[in-house]
């Protein structure tokens, strides 16, 4: 259970969701982290899938946890890396916030999230796998030409 995660430049993030923390990301993003499990975990969901919106939200937990940092210097510190583990703190601190009773439940919600995360993984590699690359640089190719003899068809209009 880590509630700080590593930026790609070696610093630190402490990852403390607490009640002030929640008012100061529902001010800065009007996002109720106190809404997080409603509509079958929705905006939870919503927010491990949309990567700026997860880096948004990380970004106010950091400020409202004390940090000095401007938005731009803090996306500086985000590569592929650093985002999985930025998400995992994520996770474990909403886990951390929640109620111990509603844990569980919770935990059961993160395995799916992470599950529908690795279906969409696989479907991306299928994806790549079964592209054709020469058809599409040949479709590339035809556009281009296409669009060369309609440039050269207006040009010898206009003279």
């Amino acid at each position: 259970m880590s509630l700080s995660w590593t930026d790609c430049k070696g610093k630190v993030w402490p990852c403390k969701i607490t009640y002030g923390s929640v008012d100061d990301v529902r001010d800065a993003m009007t996002i109720d982290l106190l809404e997080i499990a409603d509509d079958d975990g929705a905006l939870f969901k919503e927010i491990r899938t949309k990567k700026a919106m997860l880096t948004n939200v990380m970004y106010c937990l950091a400020v409202s946890n004390g940090e000095t940092v401007t938005e731009k210097e803090f996306h500086r510190g985000i590569d592929g890396d650093s985002f999985g583990a930025m998400d995992d703190a994520f996770v474990e601190a909403i886990l951390d916030f929640t109620q111990p009773e509603m844990r569980a439940a919770l935990r059961a919600m993160v395995e799916r999230t992470n599950k529908m995360k690795e279906k969409a993984i696989l479907r991306f590699a299928k994806s790549v796998e079964n592209l054709n690359l020469d058809a599409v640089v040949e479709n590339m190719g035809a556009k281009a030409d296409q669009r060369m003899i309609s440039a050269v068809a207006r040009l010898t209009d206009a003279g």
